[in-house]
């Protein structure tokens, strides 16, 4: 329970910075780590295998990050990787997987009604948050 509210969190207070200002910025991050690890740490049930496994999702994305020069920015995936610590590995491919859905649907809708281009720059952090909310956050 700690973990998903520390997580439900975090995503209010990102989103509205990467709405407001695209940025995600490194204060809430590195608070977000430290409390994640801390509440990982008296997770009884969690172990080090559990850790690990859910850095995975979060260094994937840290590596497309890389490829495709920041289509997903660095910040939204180290806030997914700090999301793997925080709610481990079956949790935060969830939550990836809703918010990917549902910024595709987004993004259709910015496409096809109000004729936007597919470069157009929009937050992920807002959909992360909103598949935190429709997850049960």
């Amino acid at each position: 329970m700690y973990q998903k509210l520390l997580t439900f969190s975090t995503f209010a207070v990102c989103s509205y910075t990467d709405i407001r200002y695209r940025r995600i910025y490194g204060w809430s991050l590195i608070l977000y780590c430290f409390m994640a690890i801390v509440g990982h740490v008296f997770d009884k049930r969690a172990g080090a295998a559990d850790l690990a496994a859910g850095l995975l999702p979060g260094i994937i994305c840290i590596v497309i990050s890389w490829i495709s020069r920041q289509s997903i920015g660095y910040g939204d995936s180290i806030l997914v990787t700090i999301c793997g610590i925080s709610l481990g590995l079956m949790d935060c491919l969830q939550l990836l997987f809703t918010a990917f859905f549902l910024s595709g649907l987004y993004g259709l809708i910015l496409i096809v009604v109000l004729k936007k281009s597919r470069k157009y720059d929009m937050p992920f952090v807002p959909f992360l948050f909103l598949g935190v909310l429709l997850l049960g956050g």
